[in-house]
């Protein structure tokens, strides 16, 4: 799915379903600031699982909702893919009156985000899928959840609700319309 531009010449594109379709933390060291989400991207393709994809930059810094850096220089490595952040999710999907992090908050035009989670149907393992982004207290980060249709913080060793959700970044001139 089409999510919303990274800049002028790429786009942020998300896989339909998890890759390792389970539960898992986002950081099992239960700290977002000094670990960024190093549990969730273990969930994520490497670059031999997925051959023909690459990040423009495999190393990134990771935010907090208000875009203040929470932890510089995180590596995804060996990854294919990365997680969606915050901003990508309310680019996207803000309508200009419910904020996304508000019950119902995430319009229909963004049920791609819920899809194959327990929106969709109850005996799917996860609730929604982890971001990025952590939350602007160390021990938390911003998950989708699906049943709620919102972005709602969450403790970051928490590995009983969210899966990994790839996303790719493709250049606009490699996209067929």
């Amino acid at each position: 799915y089409y999510v919303t531009d990274v800049d002028t010449n790429t786009a942020f594109l998300i896989y339909y379903n998890d890759y390792v379709t389970s539960t898992v933390a986002y950081d099992s060291g239960g700290n977002a600031y000094t670990n960024g989400p190093a549990t969730a991207i273990a969930n994520l393709p490497t670059t031999t699982d997925w051959p023909n994809v690459s990040l423009t930059n495999s190393v990134r810094d990771i935010k907090d909702e208000t875009g203040a850096v929470k932890k510089a220089g995180f590596d995804y490595g060996n990854k294919a893919a990365r997680l969606i952040t915050y901003q990508e999710i309310n680019d996207a999907c803000y309508d200009g009156t419910t904020a996304i992090n508000t019950a119902g908050g995430l319009s229909s035009k963004c049920k791609f985000l819920f899809e194959n989670t327990k929106y969709s149907k109850e005996a799917n393992p996860t609730y929604g899928i982890w971001t990025e982004t952590a939350y602007s207290s160390s021990y938390y980060a911003w998950p989708v959840n699906g049943s709620a249709r919102r972005m709602v913080y969450n403790t970051v060793d928490n590995r009983s609700m969210f899966g990994a959700r790839p996303g790719i970044e493709v250049l606009k001139s490699d996209i067929a319309y």
